[in-house]
């Protein structure tokens, strides 16, 4: 009686082995911070936005362009919101 039972046991403990073999690794940590920490907001200008992404990533002035779904440039007094607007049709 005692050696079915840890029989089933010895199953048990084998099938949780397993499970836990086969349970998904801990990713390590990015060894970088991301640098997006903002939102843009939507009444704010197509040329505010360039001028904040050059700031945060560190690139040269006139380096960042946002474009119509054209392909032409956005003019610098639109809105974030009607150039979303533009994009989503």
């Amino acid at each position: 009686m005692r050696e079915g039972a840890s029989g089933a046991l010895g199953a048990f403990l084998d099938r949780q082995t397993q499970q836990r073999n086969h349970m998904a690794r801990k990713v390590k940590s990015k060894e970088y911070t991301p640098k997006r920490v903002f939102s843009m907001r939507i009444d704010a200008s197509v040329r505010r936005a360039q001028r904040e992404v050059e700031r945060v990533f560190g690139l040269p002035e006139g380096s960042v362009l946002l474009v119509l779904p054209s392909g032409r440039r956005a003019r610098a007094d639109k809105t974030i919101g009607a150039l979303i607007d533009d994009w989503n049709g």
